[in-house]
């Protein structure tokens, strides 16, 4: 339960239809680039409000595992919104950080895809490269967090840095 996170209200799985289906709160507002065309004077509070609701997830232990511009809204009054956890993963060891989805990845890949891993390091490194997309598609040049965003968009982890919650720690100074 986090403001920048869809609610997810239930869901229903048919195996034997090999189907599920999840319920969550509606949100009236549009995707992260047609809101930032839009209102490109709020980059910096999207930013932030991602940042905060990817937190909330590292904390809980969950990735999201498919990051993309239609998977993050923003309501007409602002609030972003997480959403699509369909590809979702709670982390209870450290072998539920293998790579077990492959999806079409829009951006040029992290380098640890190349030995099977999937971690909150790639998460932030995606969350980054979508910024990095947005910002270049809209010509920004007042997004006052370009240093953080280039240490998250680096292909090798250990240049990248650690965490969602150190992203965090890095913009509330």
């Amino acid at each position: 339960n986090h403001v920048n996170v869809v609610r997810v209200f239930n869901y229903y799985l048919y195996p034997e239809q090999l189907v599920g289906y999840i319920v969550m709160e509606q949100i009236a507002g549009s995707d992260l680039p047609g809101h930032i065309k839009d209102h490109p004077e709020q980059i910096n509070e999207v930013f932030e409000q991602t940042i905060d609701g990817f937190c909330h997830l590292e904390q809980k232990q969950i990735l999201h595992r498919d990051i993309r511009d239609s998977n993050l809204m923003v309501s007409r009054d602002g609030v972003v919104k997480i959403i699509d956890l369909g590809f979702g993963k709670r982390i209870e060891t450290s072998d539920d950080f293998d790579k077990s989805i492959s999806l079409n990845w829009w951006c040029e890949l992290p380098e640890e895809f190349a030995s099977g891993t999937y971690d909150f390091q790639t998460e932030l490194y995606f969350v980054g490269k979508l910024f990095e997309q947005v910002i270049a598609r809209n010509d920004i040049d007042h997004f006052k967090y370009r240093d953080v965003l280039g240490r998250m968009c680096q292909r090798n982890p250990r240049d990248r840095i650690a965490s969602f919650a150190e992203v965090q720690s890095s913009i509330s100074q």
